[in-house]
């Protein structure tokens, strides 16, 4: 876009209170973001220079739909172009038309090549087949996401070789993904994706980070003025624990970060910051002091 004649206007930090101002200076068409960057600007009173601004995408990587959502509701005709790109590898996913929110997309043409491999999650290795090869992951399953290393040189760890046939050669990016029956990729992760993806659909969430302690799931969320959290709302989220917190910790970047949340283990609910726990039939209670001593 800069070699064909776009204009690209840099800032020296982001803020909120002269985002409008900018985007009215430069004539901003298309904004950049990283993870939840842009959480402070949906949360801001709204600027009279919003009104029919320039602004048609947002392009980044990592948004939660949550924010996703309230980013196209408040900024439309804005959309969000979402994107995944691996560390190694240069495999490129691309969500061009916004339709699927929380979706990677699909393939960018002209990138690596890219294969879902059934992976174990328990063992942590690609499931092979009686021939001695990888499998192939089917449609709507999880699997592990491989890039062809062939005529790939923006690589530094070793490849794996003989993956799904004799002498190819795969990269292992180390990121699940779920291809549904569109051939669209979604992310995985290490399994906290689509708890973070159910809790964004309960009212009044804000954002939420999810992680393991032990053999429990754990779910950290912050919720939007004027809102509470209440057991009846979480009805069918696969967690065992959400924790409703002041704040969550991030990155220089914008990403969520758990490992604070984590070191805490499973607390109980206080007045304030209400726990609720998951029973065996998929409801959830509070989890007060009393019913962790009964445990």
């Amino acid at each position: 876009a800069v070699a064909g004649g776009a204009r690209l206007a840099m800032t020296t930090h982001f803020d909120p209170a002269t985002f409008w101002d900018e985007v009215r200076r430069y004539g901003v068409t298309v904004v950049s973001y990283t993870w939840t960057q842009v959480h402070d600007l949906v949360e801001a009173p709204e600027h009279p220079l919003e009104r029919g601004h320039s602004v048609r995408l947002f392009v980044g990587s990592g948004m939660p739909v949550g924010l996703w959502r309230r980013v196209t509701s408040r900024f439309a005709p804005a959309g969000v172009l979402e994107f995944y790109g691996s560390t190694e590898g240069e495999a490129v996913l691309v969500n061009l038309s916004g339709a699927k929110v929380g979706c990677k997309g699909r393939q960018l043409p002209g990138s690596a090549k890219i294969s879902l491999a059934a992976y174990d999650q328990e063992a942590g290795r690609l499931v092979l087949g009686e021939d001695g090869f990888a499998l192939r992951c089917p449609r709507g399953e999880v699997g592990m996401l491989l890039v062809a290393t062939e005529r790939n040189t923006a690589i530094t760890t070793t490849p794996l070789r003989g993956v799904f046939s004799s002498g190819d050669s795969w990269l292992m990016t180390g990121d699940l993904f779920r291809r549904d029956d569109d051939g669209d990729f979604w992310f995985v992760g290490d399994g906290s994706a689509p708890i973070e993806d159910s809790l964004y659909g309960v009212a009044g969430v804000d954002l939420c980070v999810a992680y393991r302690v032990g053999d429990d799931s754990v779910a950290a969320v912050t919720m939007r003025p004027g809102t509470r959290l209440c057991a009846d709302a979480l009805a069918g989220v696969e967690v065992s624990y959400v924790r409703v917190v002041d704040g969550i910790p991030h990155t220089d970047w914008w990403r969520l970060q758990a490992n604070k949340l984590r070191d805490q283990g499973i607390v109980t609910s206080t007045r304030r910051r209400p726990v609720f726990a998951r029973q065996p039939d998929g409801t959830f209670v509070e989890y007060t002091r009393e019913r962790a001593a009964s445990a």
